[in-house]
């Protein structure tokens, strides 16, 4: 997991209709083309946060299922890449996971890198190696976050392709690609 900048991910994932847009609060958070072909899931726990306005198939999930099942939609995509931008600040989300990811190396690792980020919204590069760590702290986010701030994106450079972790226990998963889609479609399925 690495550090990279805006100027590096930005215009890679505009080539494939993803753009960054502000939330309340000075909030940042990446959206998916208009398209009506682009597939929406807003997956929740039982207890989380109830969806927006926005068009979306909406999923019920026990809360210990949420982090899980959203591990194995990323898994059935079998990205080569997953580009990470926090919500608020890396602070935020490095203190919503310090205590559940204190045991994962490769957290640990990034831990040590990232304190001189975390005032930052810097994109993080995700590459295979890191993707058990990213497993984990999916999980750690699901399980932990409760504010705002706190909410993760993950993108993918080569598809269009949005996950967003929102604190409180639920995600927002966007789709442009019909057989990516597919994938989701299946791996949501119990």
């Amino acid at each position: 997991m690495e550090f990279i900048t805006d100027q590096e991910v930005l215009p890679v994932l505009r080539e494939v209709g993803i753009t960054t847009h502000k939330a309340d609060g000075g909030r940042i958070t990446l959206r998916l083309r208009d398209d009506p072909d682009v597939v929406r899931y807003f997956i929740r726990s039982s207890t989380g946060p109830t969806p927006d306005d926005s068009p979306a198939e909406v999923l019920t999930v026990d809360a210990a299922a949420l982090g899980p099942l959203i591990v194995r939609v990323l898994h059935r995509f079998h990205l080569d890449q997953a580009i990470l931008i926090p919500v608020g600040r890396w602070g935020n989300v490095l203190d919503a996971v310090a205590y559940s990811m204190a045991g994962d190396d490769g957290w640990i690792e990034f831990d040590q890198t990232a304190t001189v980020e975390r005032n930052t919204r810097d994109p993080v590069l995700c590459l295979p190696k890191d993707f058990q760590t990213l497993d984990e702290l999916i999980k750690a986010l699901i399980a932990d976050a409760d504010q705002p701030d706190q909410g993760l994106v993950i993108a993918t450079p080569a598809s269009p392709v949005i996950l967003e972790l929102i604190p409180g226990g639920a995600a927002r998963l966007s789709i442009g690609s019909a057989p990516l889609a597919d994938l989701a479609a299946v791996a949501l399925r119990p």
